[in-house]
């Protein structure tokens, strides 16, 4: 079983009874990854749009990472949410999902889509914690010379590099196997590594570098930004409406902190608790594993995709504004045509007539001339 990156009920995982699923379960989990499939890739997309087209003021290496984690999310979004949903919608059908490609382009696409799977979900983290890293610097060391647009260059090309890293082991572990005469694509360690302990190590490493050392990091970076910014006072003379709008430039950065720092744990939880319960042999059978367990705990971790821009988008004015030009410049073509003959017909309506041309001009020369006023 893939206890990598996809539950035991993923579209990747090893073949389990169809007597386990029922109409109305998958339906309604069908319809959950629908939604978050919709909303990432709406979300990510206005974001990315609204910072690269020029639609939003924001400080060029912040900009740099929060569009990676977009691109990275929007993967998540196609290789990881797809497969999900192409998977139940394929259960409702009462099918199995079944590998269609066989030989070595069958082989290739099982690794490379695992691969990218897993891939896509440590760039989105990793980037979580180079966003962490840049806000720590801004605050607490607010005189160091900022960060050139070439550095954060590299702080990128390290974050995919160490994602391509963590994901490589699926490159090898991934295989084709035969089960009644269909391909599933499933993870196999044999022959060069034990298949049992294998897997186990890996999860392990994949919970520590993908979530507990990640979750602490942002915790405590963001636990030092949230101090700083508290004991901060706003510099010039201290009055009660300075005080207030310094309050609620506190509380915004506060709940920004809080936020990203639960989003993320909450939200990747029921994920490494479901693989820690695997590791320790609480399930017999990846087809034993309770149904809910597994679903919830790969849809809150791929529902994480959906929610990061939203949080970029809620707490930031300048994003705010980025959007909403996004928004109202691919706004529905008949209403642009309307806005422009009602525009057109306003300035029909507005030119003067010919007498009016004359009484502008009389009223010109006699204001240069003569240094009188114009007239109304």
């Amino acid at each position: 079983m893939n206890t990598t990156f996809n539950a035991n009920n993923s579209a990747l995982a090893p073949v389990c009874p169809l007597s386990q699923w029922t109409f109305l379960s998958s339906f309604s989990q069908l319809l959950a990854y629908s939604v978050i499939f919709l909303l990432s890739i709406f979300g990510n997309c206005v974001l990315i749009t609204a910072l690269c087209g020029n639609y939003s003021r924001c400080h060029a290496v912040m900009r740099y990472y929060i569009v990676n984690m977009a691109v990275a999310d929007l993967l998540t979004t196609v290789v990881n949410i797809g497969v999900q949903v192409y998977h139940y919608a394929l259960l409702v059908m009462h099918k199995q999902f079944v590998w269609l490609v066989d030989g070595i382009t069958g082989v290739a696409l099982c690794k490379m889509i695992v691969f990218l799977q897993g891939t896509a979900i440590a760039c989105s983290v990793f980037t979580l914690i180079a966003i962490a890293i840049n806000r720590f610097r801004a605050v607490v060391f607010p005189f160091q010379r900022t960060m050139r647009n070439s550095r954060a260059y590299l702080v990128i090309t390290v974050v995919w590099i160490s994602a391509f890293a963590t994901a490589s082991p699926m490159l090898y572990a991934m295989r084709l196997k035969n089960v009644n005469e269909e391909s599933y694509c499933m993870e196999d360690w044999e022959p060069l590594l034990d298949n049992q302990s294998s897997r186990g190590h890996y999860t392990i490493v994949l919970f520590f570098s993908l979530y507990l050392c990640p979750l602490l990091l942002l915790a405590l970076l963001y636990s030092i930004i949230a101090l700083k910014v508290w004991g901060r006072t706003a510099p010039g003379k201290t009055t009660a409406v300075n005080q207030v709008i310094e309050m609620e430039r506190k509380k915004k950065i506060m709940m920004i902190c809080i936020t990203v720092v639960l989003v993320f744990s909450l939200c990747w939880l029921p994920f490494y608790v479901y693989l820690i319960l695997e590791f320790v042999g609480a399930f017999n059978d990846g087809c034993n594993t309770p149904e809910y367990l597994a679903f919830l705990g790969l849809f809150f971790g791929h529902a994480n995709s959906a929610i990061n821009p939203f949080i970029y988008i809620i707490y930031n004015s300048d994003y705010q504004k980025g959007v909403k030009r996004v928004l109202s410049f691919c706004s529905c073509p008949w209403k642009s045509n309307k806005l422009r003959m009602r525009t057109s017909r306003s300035m029909l309506e507005s030119l003067p007539s010919q007498r009016t041309f004359k009484e502008l001009e009389l009223t010109s020369i006699k204001k240069y001339f003569l240094g009188q006023p114009s007239e109304n």
